[in-house]
């Protein structure tokens, strides 16, 4: 039973000299939370997401995707009729 724990201590010695140090930042970084900081975020991904989309259809990789365009169109139009 003993050469188990000696395996044991020695597996855990060897993984212990694995571990590095971590360094630790001086400045503070704040942190923004809520709804209104998640929903800018969903709309900068949504738009680089058709960014992209936009690139790669113009490469003549892709076609373009007519059904997100009529999508985005009627968002458009809900945001206009909702100001």
């Amino acid at each position: 039973m003993w050469i188990l724990y000696v395996a044991f201590a020695a597996a855990g010695l060897c993984v212990s000299l694995l571990v590095s140090r971590n360094l630790l930042d001086k400045q503070h970084e704040e942190t923004k939370t809520g709804l209104e900081v998640e929903k800018a975020k969903r709309l900068e991904r949504e738009a680089e997401r058709n960014e992209r989309r936009k690139k790669r259809a113009s490469k003549g990789s892709l076609p373009l995707d007519t059904e997100a365009q009529a999508s985005d169109a009627e968002v458009a139009r809900e945001k206009e009729t909702a100001a």
